[in-house]
């Protein structure tokens, strides 16, 4: 059986590691989805999916002097 491209575990990483990214690097509408496609290799949909965790990441551990 054939695991399909978007439940493979390297994509979630990859998701996880934009939202990472994401959180200390605050981006919006195009200009995020173009930059999580060059470095991450995301899709629009995975783009938004790491855009919401980095909101909750941002949320949850603020990052001190960044955001109020």
């Amino acid at each position: 059986m054939q695991v399909p491209i978007n439940e493979m575990p390297i994509v979630d990483f990859r998701v996880s590691s934009a939202a990472l990214w994401l959180a200390h690097h605050p981006l919006t509408g195009m200009t995020l989805i173009q930059t999580l496609r060059k470095r991450y290799g995301l899709n629009a949909k995975q783009a938004m999916e790491a855009r919401e965790l980095a909101l909750e990441l941002r949320h949850h551990w603020p990052i001190q002097g960044r955001w109020p």
